[in-house]
């Protein structure tokens, strides 16, 4: 039997990391939203401890800071 893989929400700012089954979508620390996935590839991920995808290589704070940027419509307009 195939061991079940954990996954984790991630947060870019303070890398507060829970279980997904917290099902937590925005950080109760500071308010970002949580990751699910690589922003790069879209690999889950599997450890609270990781700050870079173990896939890609991306580092999980810089990409999602500059996704949320152009996702936000007030952030976006400010750049």
């Amino acid at each position: 039997m195939k061991p079940r893989m954990v996954k984790y929400h991630f947060c870019p700012c303070c890398h507060r990391a829970t279980p997904a089954q917290a099902d937590e979508h925005f950080c109760p620390n500071d308010g970002s939203k949580m990751l699910q996935n690589c922003p790069n590839c879209q690999r889950p991920i599997t450890s609270p401890y990781a700050r870079f995808c173990p896939g890609c290589g991306q580092n999980y704070s810089e990409t999602s800071l500059e996704s949320q940027r152009l996702e936000d419509p007030e952030l976006r307009s400010a750049l």
